[in-house]
């Protein structure tokens, strides 16, 4: 009765050893939950729905999924998960740059969102590289004036033989839509003036270098805003002598209309403050007047015609004014006045090349202040006469 029962206890017992294997040690029980190929399992497997990418376009996916790849099958109709190889991390602590991103980015869908994982590692270029513009120009100006050192009375004609080299770097607009175009330029510009007559030739010949950064705003109404700022240095031609140097900051409005196919009318109006520094080696009354900081405002009218169908030949007659206040050192409460009258025909019988023949008037008056500290040259009048010859040159 009891023998039974024994032999079959021991059988059992024996049929579950037989399955059990040898225990491992307890140090290989750490973990192993990052050996799992969970990922190697399911990556042949049928995609089943949308993928990320129809959901939203260039869409960054996150955890795992960020290690596969969505594509065709070319050998059956459907979708399956690829395992993308890992991308080496560069060792340059820069950051990556989407180039031509398509549809919105992080920041435009919240304003200030964090951005996690891999997109951390990438800045977002919303547009492509700006287009540049270069424009070149060269010109020489031989003329005529009556009034050479700009005085009262014993006035002393003279030629002038003006040369300058100038050059414009303009981007295409920064922000534009219907109705306002940001156009950013950068202007510089290098001109010689030599006097002929030996009397006061190395007196007033000069060299004269001007930078510009500026920024328009150009309206759809052919109304233009520009802000800009200004360096500019004046040399003694023959001895190299720095003679005044000033920065100056501006604003300008501009309006160009067509009043019909052949003529045109540019109005113009700007304020500008120069801070300026004088340094003349030797004392010349009136010479040299510009003297401390001062507030100039300009404003101008020119009418152009076109003479004939091609656009060769072009009429210009213009009004200048300016009105400039000085505000520092011995001529601080000086205000002068200039007025001008101009009137120029210009041949341009290619893109590249232009001739004009130009004439101007200046009538120069001043307050009290500006009597006594510039003498003979408080008030005077000026006639000047040339020709240009110039080339011009984009890029």
């Amino acid at each position: 009765m009891f023998v039974i029962p024994s032999l079959l206890l021991i059988g059992s017992v024996e049929l579950s050893d037989s399955n059990l294997s040898t225990p491992r040690p307890y140090g290989e029980f750490h973990s192993n939950l990052g050996a799992q190929n969970l990922v190697e399992d399911i990556r042949a497997d049928v995609w089943v729905g949308p993928t990320p990418q129809e959901l939203a376009a260039n869409v960054m996916p996150l955890g795992s999924l960020s290690r596969l790849s969505i594509r065709q099958n070319p050998k059956v109709s459907r979708k399956e998960l690829v395992k993308v190889p890992p991308v080496p991390k560069p060792n340059s602590p820069e950051k990556k740059r989407y180039e031509n991103w398509i549809g919105v980015v992080p920041r435009q869908i919240h304003p200030g969102v964090m951005a996690l994982g891999s997109m951390n590692d990438f800045q977002y270029q919303y547009r492509e590289r700006l287009d540049m513009t270069l424009a070149l120009q060269a010109s020489s100006r031989p003329y005529w004036t009556n009034n050479a050192l700009r005085l009262s009375k014993d006035e002393y004609d003279s030629w002038i033989w003006e040369n300058s080299i100038s050059g414009t770097l303009e981007s295409e607009p920064v922000f534009k839509n219907k109705f306002i175009s940001l156009i950013p330029s950068l202007d510089l510009n290098l001109q010689f003036a030599e006097y002929q007559e030996k009397l006061f030739k190395d007196l007033l010949s000069y060299r004269y270098l001007s930078t510009r950064l500026g920024l328009r705003m150009e309206f759809s109404n052919d109304l233009t805003i520009g802000f800009a700022s200004e360096y500019s240095v004046l040399h003694g031609l023959n001895e190299g002598e720095k003679m005044f140097d000033a920065v100056s900051p501006s604003l300008s409005v501009s309006k160009f209309s067509s009043l019909n196919d052949q003529t045109f009318l540019f109005a113009s109006a700007s304020l500008k403050y120069a801070f300026t520094e004088r340094e003349i080696n030797f004392q010349a009354e009136g010479v040299f007047p510009d003297d401390g900081d001062n507030l100039q405002f300009n404003t101008g009218l020119s009418l152009i015609r076109i003479l004939d169908e091609e656009g060769h030949f072009r009429l210009m007659s213009g009004l200048g004014l300016v009105l400039a206040r000085y505000l520092k050192n011995e001529h601080k409460g000086r205000v002068d006045f200039t007025s001008t009258l101009s009137a120029s025909l210009g041949w341009y019988p290619t893109d590249w090349f232009g001739a004009e023949l130009s004439s101007s008037y200046t009538i120069f008056s001043t307050n009290s202040k500006g009597d006594f500290l510039l003498g003979d040259s408080s008030e005077y009048q000026a006639a000047d006469l040339g020709i240009s010859l110039s080339a011009f040159k984009s890029f």
